[in-house]
């Protein structure tokens, strides 16, 4: 039995074969027909073989370029990514650095500033003192002495110890992180008592060394356990960096 498909008009040798041609074509209507299906010579099959395999290739072709297009399109992509990627990234890092440049330029101003302070402070302080000194020193004129009643012994030491007594305390600014302490330390208590105050105070654990900024030293260990007055140094007035070893 031949049956002919009635929308292209291919003949087909079996039901089948019609089944095959309407699912690979989706045609739907057959029909019968005395047609008969002309056999192909050998040259025929071999022209049609050919044909098939000169499609095939070009079909084959024709995918590879598509592959390789698709290939370059996501390559660009990923070149796009991974651009934009880096460009963030590196932003971000000129961000940091930017911040971290603001910082160290504000700090630096913030320590010039407080050691102006400092400084002004400690000329005052020997300004007092030498005027003090100078009182203390200035001879009476000879022609014109006043009268007073003589000092008890009790009175003279207190007056000299006045003028010559050294400071009885300390005034420190402890800096860290953008944070400002400013400490007034008794200069019988100790650099740790200072350590104590500034962990009080910042809220950070007890620092174990203290840093100078003019001029640079470190002050730890034995240090801690002597009495600010003695340490020439930074008494009566010091710009304190804390650090934690």
């Amino acid at each position: 039995m031949t049956l002919k498909c009635s929308d292209c008009g291919k003949l087909l040798s079996s039901v089948e074969m019609a089944e095959f041609h309407g699912v690979k074509s989706g045609h739907e209507n057959f029909e019968e027909t005395e047609e008969e299906i002309r056999q192909r010579s050998p040259e025929e099959i071999k022209a049609a073989l050919e044909e098939m395999k000169q499609k095939a290739e070009a079909k084959k072709k024709q995918q590879e370029v598509l592959e390789q297009e698709e290939k370059k399109k996501n390559l660009k992509i990923l070149q796009k990514s991974t651009y934009e990627t880096a460009e963030a990234k590196r932003k971000l890092q000129d961000q940091a650095r930017l911040r971290e440049l603001q910082k160290m330029r504000q700090q630096k101003l913030e320590d010039q500033e407080q050691r102006k302070k400092i400084l002004a402070e400690i000329e005052a302080d020997k300004k007092r003192r030498s005027t003090t000194a100078s009182s203390a020193t200035k001879p009476t004129s000879s022609t014109e002495v006043p009268e007073k009643p003589p000092a008890t012994s009790s009175s003279a030491t207190a007056t000299q110890s006045t003028s010559r007594a050294p400071p009885s305390s300390g005034r420190f600014s402890v800096r860290h992180q953008g944070q400002v302490c400013n400490l007034v330390i008794p200069a019988e208590q100790t650099l740790r008592d200072v350590a104590q105050q500034v962990s009080e105070k910042l809220h950070v654990p007890i620092p174990s060394a203290f840093t100078t900024t003019f001029p640079r030293a470190t002050y730890k260990d034995e240090a801690f356990e002597r009495p600010i007055s003695q340490l020439k140094d930074i008494f009566p007035s010091a710009v304190l960096l804390p650090s934690w070893q």
